[in-house]
């Protein structure tokens, strides 16, 4: 594990890596933001992220959702992109402010269905190849196996094109964050 510094638009961040994260993956690394905010001012800016001050109705394209020292800033969309990652953030005080930890992550509801799903493939999978090994090929056998191959591949696709596609809204979510926190330190 490593710790870098980066300049995001006049803020530096601090930013916990990991060396084994791939580019693309349910869960990012770990971003920590000190800012001259107390938290529960950062929080309540949060809040009001996805309403409009002026008539309580909801312009933003974001849906916010904050629970004790925690909130979740997600895309609202018309069309939802299931495997979209959402920021995931804990504001804790500080002596002199407060910090803020996030990272992006798949909904876990998306990740814990997309893993039995992928799991029940794989099981389908490997019946298929088990049959073939101690009864030899037959047609029904190998369209088992075929169309459980199909399923797991296109999945993998779809989920990793999601995931590429998502990057923007990320970006967006993180510089409506960093607005948010303002002067940091």
């Amino acid at each position: 594990m490593a710790w870098r510094t980066v300049d995001a638009g006049g803020n530096k961040l601090t930013q916990k890596t990991h060396p084994a994260v791939p580019g693309v993956s349910a869960v990012s690394e770990t971003f920590i933001i000190s800012c001259n905010k107390n938290a529960e001012d950062v929080l309540r800016a949060l809040g009001g992220l996805s309403l409009d001050e002026a008539f309580g109705k909801s312009l933003s394209p974001f849906v916010v959702r904050v629970s004790g020292k925690q909130f979740i800033i997600a895309r609202s969309a018309r069309i939802p992109n299931p495997f979209a990652r959402a920021l995931f953030g804990v504001v804790n005080d500080a002596s002199h402010g407060s910090v803020v930890d996030y990272s992006f992550s798949i909904k876990p509801a998306v990740r814990i269905l997309f893993s039995l799903w992928f799991a029940l493939m794989t099981v389908v999978f490997l019946t298929g190849v088990s049959a073939i090994m101690t009864s030899g090929i037959t047609g029904y056998r190998l369209e088992l196996v075929i169309v459980a191959m199909s399923f797991l591949a296109s999945a993998l696709a779809i989920v990793s094109v999601c995931l590429i596609l998502s990057r923007k809204d990320e970006r967006e979510m993180e510089r409506a964050l960093v607005g948010i926190i303002g002067d940091t330190k």
